[in-house]
């Protein structure tokens, strides 16, 4: 996959994985003050530092990092524990996970759904020092500042369907992450949300931040658990919507066993207010070209060409010498 797709342009770069940072893999479990490597987290960390060295082998020029969720145990393990059983290859003794890990990436990427500034700020700043309950540390901390990759948010976004799923995830132990990802009841807020708290991730944390994935592109109508509304915030975090076309029923199947998709196919319908909230923020970040050069001074008329020099004339030659005289016999 990395030689097939290492070449074209398009092709920005490389995401070896997404969210498998639970505990026991990425990091033990409850926090230590000196916490040391078990075979888990070997396994985990030199498989990332292995397959991130051989994609840069077979797509030379392209990033390559992971998409991890947003919580601070690993980074706060991984900072302070080192191999248990080093193989010499992907993992060496002596150096710490993040600084194998940090030696083969060339970006930390990580899904957020942070719904303020303060949030955000728990996750990329350096407030206390970036040191959180439970043993983690943000991407912000001062003190592993040398071996933090440019940030990737490889998701960010907010439903508004107006309903919370209450899925929990790995991070909702330490009370970091959403128990539930936060939904919201309407479009407006959740343009404003988008605007507010991607402008501090631009400005805030404009020493870190590599860029943005927004998620998504379309809402996943096929999440939904009725077909009549947007009943889960599953299925409610598009940039577009749908619609049925030629006035099929919102009810009507979308696939045909044995022979595809029904047609016509359901047209994509925009979130405008969200999209232009998008589209404004990122312009306010974008910096005014340079202003337009003076107008030069028309050039100096060149200077006039010198007569040319007569030529030295040479000096008259020198008179013959006067003939001898003879006397007379």
């Amino acid at each position: 996959t990395a030689r097939d797709l290492g070449s074209p342009p398009a092709t920005l770069g490389f995401v070896l994985m997404n969210e498998l940072d639970d505990a026991f893999n990425a990091f033990p479990g409850a926090a230590a003050p000196n916490p040391s490597g078990t075979p888990e987290t070997d396994f985990f960390y030199g498989s990332a530092v292995k397959y991130a060295r051989l994609v840069k082998r077979a797509a030379p020029g392209k990033l390559v990092g992971w998409a991890l969720h947003d919580i601070p145990q690993w980074l706060g393990f991984a900072s302070r524990a080192s191999p248990r059983s080093p193989d010499g290859a992907s993992l060496v003794a002596g150096q710490t996970y993040l600084a194998q890990i940090s030696g083969a990436f060339d970006y930390f990427g990580f899904n957020t759904y942070q719904t303020s500034p303060a949030g955000l700020q728990a996750v990329m700043g350096s407030a206390g020092g970036g040191v959180i309950a439970g043993g983690g540390l943000s991407y912000g901390a001062p003190g592993i500042a040398d071996q933090i990759k440019p940030l990737l948010l490889t998701e960010i976004g907010w439903a508004h369907s107006g309903v919370t799923a209450g899925v929990a995830d790995a991070g909702s132990e330490a009370g970091f992450t959403h128990a539930g990802v936060a939904a919201f009841a309407s479009e407006e807020e959740v343009a404003q949300r988008a605007a507010l708290v991607l402008r501090a991730a631009y400005l805030e944390h404009s020493r870190l931040m590599l860029g943005t994935f927004y998620f998504e592109f379309c809402d996943e109508w096929w999440k939904a658990r009725s077909h009549t509304a947007r009943d889960d915030d599953e299925d409610a975090f598009g940039l577009f919507g749908r619609r049925r076309s030629a006035g099929r029923p919102i009810e009507d199947a979308l696939w045909i066993d044995g022979a595809g998709p029904k047609l016509p196919l359901d047209e994509l319908v925009p979130y405008s207010l969200l999209l232009q909230a998008i589209k404004d923020m990122i312009g306010s970040l974008t910096p005014p070209p340079p202003p337009s050069p003076s107008p030069r001074p028309p050039p100096l008329p060149p200077p006039p060409t010198p007569s040319p020099l007569a030529p030295y004339p040479k000096p008259p030659p020198p008179p013959p010498p006067p003939s001898p005289t003879h006397g007379a016999d």
